[in-house]
């Protein structure tokens, strides 16, 4: 069986056309290289160089062997690290995973991973739609997205962590959201971008209330959508999850006509993940099941919802 440390001789000198500048690169003497090529031409019984004093050049079947030398090398290399990872020593995890997850998902469950040898994790914030991408592009490993509760994310695996139906909130310093959608019919409006999950499952619920919005402001994502409506722009619709952490500073409630909500998920690509993400996947599930997440979303760990005649307030607890 060829000596692997010897084809990595082999394509050195090839790369660098001398017994020095292999040896230089190697960290080896000029003696212990040319002794390496030797013995790889003992064992295959082939002239892989040809000497001329102390100037060499590579025959035609060193230098094919030498071409091979780099794919057998890198499989090599490939098996050494899988052997790696198995045994323990787990690949740094990539995330993506919109941002009231960080804390409320993510976070928990890498503090559960404590002791459990868990993996370095490389968490990117953003939203469902570059989250989506990202792992598609294979820029991360796994993704934490919400997205319509009605749809599927095609060509991913998901795993459904949370249901998250949406109320009608408006700035706490003003009258209480209506109780339907309907009713918000003369109100000024804050809507997610359009184009994104939450704003299509939006334009959905008021398309059944017959509701035509007054438009005030969009924004990019929920907490900027939470944060306007916060500062009195106007009604939105909007998950719990995007509601608790502005703290007093909103009213909520489901509205009594329309019933619509975001599914919070776990994506996956259907051909599986390295051991460090199912980790992680299997962690993101068990803290969902610990908190009831599948069945609502709850509040945030930092804050509690009271209901008062069917007005949730967000509110330190």
């Amino acid at each position: 069986m060829i000596d692997l440390r010897r084809l990595a001789v082999l394509r050195a000198v090839a790369a660098h056309g001398s017994v020095t500048g292999a040896a230089r690169v190697l960290s080896y003497s000029a003696s212990a290289v040319s002794a390496q090529l030797a013995a790889l031409e003992r064992d295959l019984g082939v002239a892989l160089v040809e000497r001329r004093g102390r100037r060499i050049s590579m025959t035609e079947q060193g230098m094919a062997l030498a071409r091979h030398a780099g794919v057998l090398l890198e499989l090599a290399e490939e098996v050494e690290a899988g052997a790696r990872h198995w045994s323990g020593l787990i690949s740094p995890v990539r995330i993506a995973a919109f941002p009231h997850a960080v804390d409320w998902l993510l976070s928990p469950a890498l503090e559960a991973l404590a002791d459990e040898r868990p993996p370095e994790v490389q968490v990117v914030v953003a939203g469902p739609e570059t989250a989506v991408r990202l792992l598609r592009h294979g820029a991360v490993d796994i993704a934490l997205v919400y997205h319509d509760a009605a749809a599927i994310v095609p060509g991913l695996t998901a795993t459904t962590l949370a249901s998250a139906p949406l109320r009608v909130t408006c700035a706490s310093g003003s009258r209480y959201p209506p109780h339907t959608l309907a009713a918000s019919a003369a109100l000024p409006w804050v809507l997610p971008a359009d184009g994104t999950a939450a704003r299509a499952v939006v334009d959905r619920a008021l398309g059944v209330a017959a509701v035509s919005p007054r438009m005030a402001a969009t924004g990019s994502t929920l907490q900027a959508v939470a944060s306007m409506t916060a500062a009195g722009l106007g009604v939105s619709l909007l998950p719990d999850f995007a509601v608790v952490p502005f703290a007093g500073r909103l009213w909520a409630r489901e509205p009594d006509d329309v019933a619509a909500g975001l599914t919070v998920s776990v994506l996956t690509p259907h051909e599986g993940t390295g051991a460090g993400a199912e980790l992680l996947h299997d962690m993101l599930v068990r803290i969902a099941d610990e908190t009831g997440a599948r069945v609502a979303v709850p509040p945030a760990r930092s804050a509690a919802a009271n209901r008062v005649g069917g007005v949730w307030a967000a509110s330190s607890p």
